[in-house]
């Protein structure tokens, strides 16, 4: 059992904000699991430090497996949260790791104050496509395309007190 970020004890992987410590990590999951959209090491590094950003990571065992990436915007006519992006090695796939940054950032964007929460996913990445319609996300329509060409796919979740 593990303790998350909020304190709460868990069974599945830890999750916790990111540290200073975590840019090696960045970088790594950025350059392993995004290199097909574009450089995305370099921007998940630049999008970790943005004001506004919220980034937090997933631990199995004391090492860092995955991270996810939210920006909150208040200034919206509805407050809104934006997963930016969320990665898990390789490795470390299906167990548990991506649901429980899911619901860590789930959680932090309720609290601070958005009622939706919207993506953008590279039309045929499957994978990522059924975890976040698992999670409630559906597809509202698309939004240009990737630096490497690849259209990229609107998403959207309500995010109720109960979802």
């Amino acid at each position: 059992m593990t303790t998350n970020v909020r304190g709460a004890v868990t069974n599945g992987p830890f999750v916790r904000i990111a540290r200073e410590g975590d840019r090696a990590l960045i970088a790594e999951l950025g350059r392993d699991l995004f290199s097909a959209y574009g450089s995305y090491d370099r921007y998940l590094l630049e999008w970790s430090s943005a004001p506004g950003v919220t980034t937090v990571v997933s631990e199995i065992d004391g090492n860092g497996v995955g991270l996810g990436m939210m920006r909150f915007e208040a200034d919206s006519k509805r407050p809104t949260s934006e997963l930016v992006a969320i990665a898990v090695s390789a490795s470390s796939q299906r167990k548990g790791a991506g649901t429980s940054l899911l619901l860590e950032l789930f959680d932090l964007a309720r609290r601070a104050g958005a009622e939706e929460m919207r993506l953008m996913v590279a039309d045929g990445n499957a994978r990522a496509e059924r975890l976040f319609a698992r999670h409630g996300f559906r597809k509202t329509g698309d939004a240009g395309v990737y630096p490497a060409g690849q259209k990229a796919l609107v998403m959207r979740k309500e995010l109720n007190p109960w979802s």
